[in-house]
């Protein structure tokens, strides 16, 4: 347990808002984020929660469409998709979440993929787990992610808290009745 609260110490240091932007990974991932479509993109097993996590709380808090899947089964279909529409391709943005417990096989997966995505994109970056054990390196590469969702959300002008897209659906569902999700 002491391993997981140094790791998550560590990782509110490196990255929470006191953090110079010239020091701090998690505000600098959100500039590069910034006017792109990140896509995330893990290992299954552990870190597919962890992926899945990164998309939603980008939805939420930065009010921005993100996407998540997971090596291998990326690579039997969705690789085949990274062609068209050729003008949109330039406005991904690919996150690797990686981490040491992966299987070799994997590991060389993300490695070939680099190769096939790295021109067709706006850019990748390889966010490795840190902490000993494998909840640490969950955790702190969960609180990464949380962290570039609020720094990209502020880069959006928007609050990261109120969901007004969710809550006029809620009240849409109650009421039954189509209404306009707001854009802003």
């Amino acid at each position: 347990m002491q391993n997981l609260y140094n790791a998550l110490a560590h990782s509110i240091r490196d990255n929470g808002f006191k953090q110079v932007e010239e020091q701090n990974p998690a505000k600098h991932l959100a500039q590069e984020l910034y006017d792109a479509i990140p896509v995330i993109y893990a290992g299954q097993d552990a870190f597919h929660p962890v992926a899945s996590r990164w998309r939603a709380q980008i939805n939420e808090n930065a009010k921005t469409l993100a996407h998540e899947h997971v090596v291998p089964e990326m690579n039997h279909n969705e690789i085949l998709g990274w062609r068209h529409p050729a003008q949109l391709m330039k406005k991904f943005h690919v996150i690797y979440l990686l981490d040491k417990g992966y299987h070799e096989q994997t590991c060389k997966r993300f490695k070939v993929m680099e190769g096939i995505l790295k021109p067709k994109v706006k850019g990748i970056t390889k966010v490795s787990a840190r902490g000993e054990g494998l909840l640490a390196r969950m955790f702190t590469t969960i609180n990464f992610g949380d962290y570039v969702s609020v720094y990209l959300a502020y880069l959006n002008q928007q609050d990261p808290t109120p969901i007004p897209a969710i809550d006029q659906l809620k009240t849409a569902m109650i009421e039954e009745k189509v209404v306009q999700i707001p854009t802003s």
